[in-house]
């Protein structure tokens, strides 16, 4: 904590000066704000930062009347954050971007609200309004399932088309302003996908400092590393399953192949007892397992200590047969299946060919219910 205020302290007057009450500038901004008077008195903070996570300066005001204000030189760089109060008591925060002209805020309600803004500030907010349309669409669609209005199938395939519609909106957004500051932020905000299909196009329109922040490169990286992968993975989808002898806890040794055929479908679930997500995953496979009548499971684990993975199969207890080699990550059998990490499954129909790869036992479950439900 004194090292936060050391660096509070030394920051000061580094990015740009804030004051209450400095004499009126045609780079500045005002803010003045409202919010409940049971915070009378209490300090509220204007914080400010570079790179997203980087503090670059901290104001404090006191709250009156239910009123508070803020003045100081513009700052594009990155948008700034208003907050007050200290968890577990009540706290208010909001976003803002600290454009230079006049800003009010109100901070009464549940969510925090710019009610007069500048340009870009308004800019921001008009594109989080917009977006609501998505999440009440995808909310109604599910309504709709839920009430047995429509199937499964159809349910997925509405989720797709307004994922879809979100995704050209977002894009579109991004396309239109990559050089102003509401632009950048929501293009950062989307680093975190790297199947994005409009990243490309975008980012050859961004300028030469946002192609080379570090976030963008540490992204791209990511995004090869991800997409490379979903290739590698995709090669199988089609193909004939790979066959490896194997053991059981007890030591038999036993093919994927003596599984395979014996009905409909087989999903192969790669797993480890190292792996916490595996771990979990278990008793939704178990659900699955009972739910399709027509679908077998085969657990194969990439432990390399007996003792571990017996452990662990203790634990999940499981009525289906498990199999190791003990080679672990990286092996041949983990190749084979173009296998990075677990969880991770395959699932093979009667003839062996692999319809369907995928990471963790919830998407399983979404592909089944189009695949065997109906």
């Amino acid at each position: 904590m004194k090292v936060l205020k050391l660096l509070l302290v030394i920051n000061i007057f580094v990015c740009f000066p804030i004051s209450l009450y400095p004499q009126a500038q045609s780079d500045s901004f005002r803010i003045k704000g409202q919010i409940s008077e049971d915070f009378n008195g209490k300090a509220i903070m204007l914080f400010t930062f570079v790179n997203d996570t980087t503090i670059c300066q901290v104001d404090t005001s006191y709250i009156h009347n239910g009123e508070f204000a803020f003045q100081g030189q513009e700052y594009l760089i990155d948008e700034a954050i208003i907050t007050t109060g200290n968890y577990p008591n009540p706290v208010k925060a909001m976003k803002i971007i600290l454009e230079r002209g006049e800003i009010e805020v109100d901070m009464c309600d549940s969510i925090p609200a710019i009610t007069r803004g500048t340009p870009l500030n308004n800019l921001m907010r008009a594109f989080v309004d917009s977006t609501w349309i998505y999440g009440n669409a995808n909310k109604a669609v599910w309504k709709q399932y839920e009430s047995g209005a429509i199937s499964k199938r159809q349910l997925w395939d509405s989720i797709g088309v307004i994922n879809r519609e979100s995704e050209k909106f977002y894009a579109s957004f991004k396309k239109r302003n990559i050089h102003n500051l509401p632009g950048k932020l929501i293009f950062f905000s989307g680093l975190n996908y790297a199947e994005d299909p409009y990243f490309d196009e975008i980012y050859e329109l961004a300028d030469d400092e946002l192609k080379n922040d570090y976030r963008v490169l540490q992204y791209i990286k990511y995004r090869e590393k991800v997409l490379k992968e979903k290739a590698e993975r995709e090669k199988i989808f089609g193909t004939q399953f790979v066959d490896f002898e194997l053991e059981t806890p007890e030591g038999e040794k036993k093919k994927i192949s003596d599984f395979v055929g014996k009905n409909d479908y087989l999903y192969i679930d790669f797993w480890a007892s190292w792996c916490a997500p595996c771990i979990r995953d278990m008793p939704e496979l178990k659900v699955l397992n009972e739910k399709y009548k027509n679908l077998d499971i085969l657990s194969i684990s990439f432990d390399t200590a007996k003792a571990n993975w017996k452990k662990a199969m203790k634990e999940i207890d499981t009525p289906w047969v498990h199999l190791t080699d003990y080679k672990g990550i990286p092996s041949d059998l983990s190749k084979a299946y173009h296998i990075e990490g677990v969880p991770y499954g395959v699932l093979v129909d009667k003839s062996g060919k692999i319809v369907y790869a995928q990471g963790n036992a919830t998407y399983l479950a979404m592909y089944l219910e189009v695949l065997l439900a109906e």
